[in-house]
């Protein structure tokens, strides 16, 4: 009788850190043999947050948020992120240019999202070392084929995109 393995699987996150971070943590409560990420991974908004002076403004859901503090700018940055988006600080010249043109908007919110699952893969890698447990993931139907570059940064997470990779277990 071949042996069963137990599989975590996910996707369309859309950005969320919190909903890879609960990805990750699978590995602790469901304790799978392998993880498995199905795309869309990438968030869809990019969230300039305007610092002027010894403040930060954003416009969230139609509401104007304002940190004074660094400890403030970091609570604002974590709600952003854990809604899907992609925060950016920029002077008010910067986010000027960036209204100005699609261009500019598309490359910033490239490299945020470049930035965003670079750093969550450096996350995967340090919890998932720990346990062994292999990941494999691949980028979706609304991920940018310019990320897939990002995949090959991971020790612990294999990019299973157009292959057929052997799960634990044979």
């Amino acid at each position: 009788m071949a042996s069963r393995i137990k599989l975590f699987y996910s996707a369309d996150i859309h950005g969320s850190e919190r909903c890879f971070r609960k990805w990750l943590n699978a590995v602790k409560v469901v304790k799978p043999d392998a993880l498995i990420f199905g795309g869309d991974l990438t968030g869809k908004i990019l969230q300039p947050i305007v610092e002027a002076g010894s403040a930060w403004s954003t416009d969230l859901y139609g509401k104007i948020e304002t940190a004074t503090t660094a400890t403030e700018l970091a609570e604002l940055q974590s709600r952003i992120r854990n809604a899907g988006r992609y925060d950016i600080v920029v002077t008010p010249d910067e986010k000027a240019a960036l209204d100005a043109s699609p261009q500019k908007q598309h490359e910033a919110f490239l490299a945020a999202a470049r930035r965003t699952a670079v750093e969550w893969l450096h996350l995967a890698d340090e919890r998932l070392r720990a346990t062994a447990t292999p990941a494999f993931m691949m980028l979706g139907n609304d991920d940018y084929p310019e990320l897939e570059s990002v995949f090959g940064q991971s020790e612990m997470v294999t990019d299973a995109d157009g292959q057929a990779k052997e799960l634990p277990g044979g």
